[in-house]
């Protein structure tokens, strides 16, 4: 948690958690870069459109719950997810799907007699 700065003020509206600021953080650097395709024409109402933006999704973050698992490692877990082989693996090799087989013989079932 952040709430106060160095030298022991309070800071408006904190204390703040570290997700809080990191997607703050995001939100403000992605609404930065694209701003060419959704601003107004005017700086001032841009600015009031990024702080609403920003302070909207700091605060839809407080909600996240929290853990104490390192970004890292869930960032790691997700891409292994996403990169894995859809049919799962099989002793360290990835699973295919076996082809067609042509199987010989005529339609019908042979009788033993």
């Amino acid at each position: 948690m952040i709430g106060r700065l160095p030298e022991g003020t309070r800071l408006w509206g904190g204390p703040y958690t570290f997700t809080q600021l990191g997607v703050a953080g995001a939100v403000l650097s992605i609404a930065a870069a694209t701003r060419a395709a959704w601003s107004t024409g005017s700086i001032v109402i841009d600015l009031l459109i990024i702080t609403g933006v920003v302070w909207g999704a700091a605060f839809a973050a407080r909600m996240l719950p929290t853990s104490r698992l390192n970004p890292g490692i869930v960032v790691l877990s997700a891409l292994t997810c996403a990169l894995a082989p859809r049919l799962g693996t099989y002793r360290g090799r990835p699973v295919r799907r076996p082809g067609r087989s042509l199987l010989g013989g005529s339609p019908r079932a042979r009788r033993s007699t």
